[in-house]
């Protein structure tokens, strides 16, 4: 193909190309003249196409090329590509020119404060058996390193999850032992004592640690939210003054009185709550005062309303520096932060929950006059505001109970805790044991009265599998299912599945003593 320089001339030879004083170039005094066409041709192109001569002077550049790189005629490739003054490494023009082949290489592009990828392909141009030039083709790839890396981002956030999953199971487990032995306890002391006083304080710290295991499976999972009706004065003020207990940031709390309850999983609003108020208390410096207000609202329809009703309004309002107007659109994009230490997903997580209730999640802001975060959860609609809190008080029961599950320490303390509440307790292992209990104690005339079944059992028959058997076997079984998924949909949907209850890892007497009794009273 002949080449001539990029002002396109045909009348003019390659060798009087807009080349410095003093750097001739050999080959390309002998190289063929490029007609106008060709040229005209290689300019529609999207991608950069430049000639070179052996020295890696550029003899031909197309307009894409012109436009991305500036008018580079005559200067050396790696100046105009790499934008600095050294010869990269594994250059594929020069290993075109050494091996006479085809050579395909990627490369960052430093253009000012600009960074882009590039990857370019060097094939040669033969005359008479030898390589007279260098065709180099420059393909911007910015935008596929992006998606690449994003595509990478996704596949470490499902690894995460599996990883999370396991830990927040595991980790669960170990929690109905640790919760289950203080309640046992708690309750043979009685009130009135240090030791029991001594005993609540460890139980508190225990809930806290569950919900820290819900936020790492929200975080890494999402999970259909486990719901239940919801009081949030408490939930707001106890997280809020979680995140701040050893911060010199103080809470500055106006929540009406005649609150809305919700319907929604508490551990996942405790998740949302804790991460914007760290995101205020960091946006701050550690210092100052949040505003947090809590009312209901009358949320009409339209395009920033999840939908018609009334809504409880939450907002978080800190003293901090503001956010920048280019990023008020990124603020809840996973991975985006403007923090040196920030990971960029506790806003992105927080505004996935809220949007799997039903509700939305907002932030206005100003540079240097601080932000606000505003959550609109749709209420139930009471009048009267707060939802009384469940009962304490331990139930007694009657009856045979079998309980599934594959760690031993928690089927112990399961067994110990029906044992006290009056209950004639049997455990199995998995699945495959607890159907031929279940089977031989019915043949027998003394059947359970209701199951506690596992909802994972790794290597064995879980509670999905188990419950499906055993209802071809007795289709009036009762059945409770509990997990330390507790973001499973299974615990979600549960009637669906055939249960009759639900209870979430880790659980104490008072929540094993609530769960059985309605299911035995509901029957």
């Amino acid at each position: 193909m002949p080449i001539t320089p990029a002002d396109q001339n045909p009348t003019k030879t390659a060798q009087t190309a807009e080349e410095p004083q003093g750097n001739p170039t050999g080959a390309s005094a002998t190289i063929p003249l490029l007609n106008q066409v060709e040229a005209a041709v290689l300019d529609t192109l999207g991608d950069g196409v430049v000639i070179l001569d052996r020295q890696q002077h550029i003899l031909f550049q197309n307009r894409p090329h012109r436009s991305k790189y500036g008018n580079r005629l005559g200067k050396l490739c790696f100046q105009a590509v790499h934008g600095r003054d050294a010869v990269c490494e594994g250059c594929p023009v020069r290993e075109c020119f050494g091996t006479g082949e085809i050579r395909v290489r990627d490369r960052e592009v430093l253009r000012g404060d600009e960074t882009w990828h590039v990857e370019i392909t060097a094939s040669p141009i033969y005359e008479n058996g030898e390589i007279l030039a260098v065709i180099e083709i420059v393909r911007d790839i910015t935008d596929r390193k992006k998606l690449e890396a994003e595509m990478l981002k996704t596949e470490k956030l499902e690894s995460l999850g599996i990883l999370a999953g396991g830990i927040a199971h595991d980790f669960n487990n170990m929690l109905t032992a640790i919760q289950g032995n203080l309640s046992l306890a708690e309750n043979l002391l009685g009130g009135g004592n240090t030791a029991t006083d001594l005993i609540k304080e460890a139980g508190a710290v225990t809930t806290h640690a569950r919900n820290l295991a819900k936020q790492l499976l929200t975080f890494a999972k999402g999970g259909q939210p486990v719901k239940k009706m919801l009081s949030l004065p408490e939930l707001i003020t106890s997280n809020a003054k979680f995140v701040l207990h050893d911060s010199e940031v103080r809470c500055d709390f106006h929540i009406a009185e005649d609150l809305h309850p919700i319907s929604g999983d508490e551990g996942q609003l405790a998740h949302v709550v804790q991460n914007l108020v760290l995101n205020a208390e960091q946006a701050m410096g550690g210092r100052g005062v949040i505003r947090i207000t809590a009312e209901n609202v009358a949320r009409p329809s339209g395009s920033q309303s999840p939908k018609a009703g009334t809504f409880v309004r939450i907002r978080v309002v800190d003293q901090g520096s503001g956010i920048a107007k280019e990023h008020l659109t990124k603020i809840f994009d996973p991975y985006f932060t403007t923090k040196k230490k920030g990971r960029g997903l506790g806003l992105a997580s927080a505004h996935s929950v809220i949007t799997q209730h039903g509700g939305a999640l907002t932030v206005d802001s100003e540079p240097g006059k601080g932000a606000t975060f505003t959550v609109l959860l749709p209420a139930l609609g009471l009048e009267g505001g707060r939802v009384e809190e469940g009962s304490r008080e331990i139930r007694p029961g009657k009856g045979r109970v079998l309980v599934m599950d594959d760690e031993e320490h928690v089927r112990t303390i399961a067994i110990k805790m029906l044992a006290r509440l009056g209950f004639q307790p049997e455990g199995a292992k998995d699945g495959s044991l607890a159907i031929d209990f279940y089977k031989q104690a019915k043949e027998k005339g003394a059947p359970f009265d209701a199951v506690l079944m596992d909802l994972t059992i790794p290597g064995g028959m879980g509670g999905k599998e188990t419950i499906a058997e055993l209802l071809r076997y007795d289709p009036g079984i009762k059945a409770i299912v509990s997990s330390g998924y507790t973001n499973d949909d299974v615990l979600a949907n549960y009637k669906l599945h055939g249960f009759r209850g639900m209870l979430p890892k880790p659980y104490g007497l008072t929540e094993l003593s609530k769960a059985l009794s309605e299911v035995l009273e509901n029957a």
